[in-house]
Formats: C-alpha cells, sequence, structure tokens
C-alpha cells in the first residue's frame, strides 16, 4: 500500500473520511511544503535561537506560511532573513509574514 501521511477513518458507510496528516506537510499555493525543512532554514540563520512555523490564513482566506523566530534584538530585520533564506529555500517555502519573539510562549507545564 503506498503511504501518503494523511490519516483517514472509514465513515459509516465504509467512505474514508479525512482526519488531518501524520507529518507536519502542508500544502501551500499547490506546493507540498515540510514545515520542519523551513524551520530548520531559519534556524540555521546566525544569532536565531529558535523558529516555529505555521501555516496560516491570510485576509483572502488562503493559507501562507508564517514564521515565530526567537532572536536577540540586534538579530530582528524581516528584510535579512528573508534574503538569507530566499537563497536557502524555493520562494513558496519562504514565510510570508515573520514574527519575533522575546521567548516561545510555553504552557503551564512547560511544554
Amino acid at each position: 500500500m503506498y503511504r501518503t501521511g494523511d490519516l483517514v477513518r472509514f465513515g459509516h458507510n465504509g467512505s474514508l473520511l479525512f482526519q488531518g496528516r501524520s507529518d507536519d506537510q502542508v500544502q501551500i499555493r499547490g506546493f507540498r511544503v515540510e514545515l520542519g525543512e523551513v524551520e530548520a532554514a531559519i534556524s540555521d540563520v546566525q544569532d536565531i535561537e529558535k523558529a516555529l512555523v505555521l501555516d496560516l490564513p491570510d485576509n483572502k482566506g488562503d493559507k501562507c506560511l508564517v514564521a515565530y523566530v526567537v532572536a536577540p534584538v540586534h538579530a530582528r530585520q524581516t528584510a535579512e532573513l528573508v534574503t538569507q533564506l530566499k537563497r536557502k529555500l524555493p520562494e513558496y517555502m519562504v514565510p510570508t509574514a515573520v514574527v519575533f519573539l522575546d521567548s516561545m510562549p510555553l504552557t503551564a507545564n512547560g511544554k
């Protein structure tokens, strides 16, 4: 059987019901994007401490990539980060928006 990464379950009538994905792969403008690959490229940039990339809807409802980045104040330059990512990644994998944070938010359990 071919493994797609899609999670499905059988419905009442025997049809397959899509439940999500078993990996971090998302589809942006018709391209399959592995979020971990984008996060790794961002983390490779000098002075970047942590990165998290999500696919979120834009004003039109289309999905786009948003990067949440932890970096020192002197390294918080969106244009420079995007320029470096364009050298490493295809255009469709470069985040549309970059949000710089002092630290990643954690739950009460520290996760």
